[in-house]
């Protein structure tokens, strides 16, 4: 029998609320950077105020994020996710420079020419519990060491202060968790015991790294016995 993974940053699974999810994710942005420098797209999903599942997204190629987070939404979603949290990496212009919103996932440039526009953290969340989906973006720019950490040789960025920009930031990615939670009653639909196991499989094998609550494991279970 498999069992839920704590979150990275060992806060325990069923210890999220969904009042303190953008907090917790911002923390999970500043450790992952903090530890490597890198940052992998993170997904939390709940069920209400019952938390239910949090995921490092796996690597994405040229066709983007989208793809790896409707793998892990084919899942969740049958299983009751109503309310979703997503942290990735975006870049927007800056804020005199160009238009005020984040693309999520990062979009490199072309050979041969630099891409102007600043890296950032996107946190997004999409709430559905108790009627149609609201989403909420907010970002953080990724800055450079400077001072006394530059001096000291540190290479590693960190997360900056939340922007002030527009709500509509990271429309992709909106409009995709809109869409997915908004329609989220068809999946549950067609979504019996055979097709949750194979989905679970299909997850485990693509590289995501997918950690499920105590409850959710036992739901999923059940319906895969069925």
């Amino acid at each position: 029998m498999l069992h839920p993974a704590p979150l990275p940053c060992d806060t325990a699974l069923d210890d999220l609320t969904w009042r303190t999810v953008p907090r917790t994710l911002t923390r999970l942005a500043s450790d992952q950077l903090a530890r490597d420098g890198t940052l992998r797209p993170q997904l939390l999903a709940f069920d209400g105020d019952r938390p239910m599942a949090r995921a490092g997204l796996r690597p994405f190629d040229a066709d983007g994020l989208l793809p790896a987070l409707i793998e892990v939404l084919s899942l969740l979603l049958p299983l009751g996710a109503d309310r979703l949290a997503l942290l990735a990496t975006g870049r927007m212009w800056p804020l005199d420079e160009g238009p005020q919103a984040a693309d999520a996932p990062e979009v490199r440039p072309a050979a041969g020419t630099k891409d102007a526009r600043r890296p950032v953290v996107l946190i997004v969340t999409a709430d559905a519990a108790d009627g149609p989906c609201r989403i909420t973006s907010r970002i953080h720019p990724l800055l450079d060491p400077v001072g006394d950490r530059a001096r000291a040789g540190h290479t590693s960025v960190r997360l900056g202060a939340r922007l002030q920009v527009d709500e509509g930031a990271g429309g992709e990615l909106r409009r995709a968790l809109h869409v997915l939670l908004d329609e989220r009653d068809e999946l549950v639909h067609l979504a019996d015991g055979f097709m949750l196991a194979g989905q679970f499989g299909r997850v485990q094998l693509l590289g995501h790294d997918l950690a499920l609550s105590a409850r959710t494991w036992d739901e999923l279970e059940d319906r895969m016995a069925i």
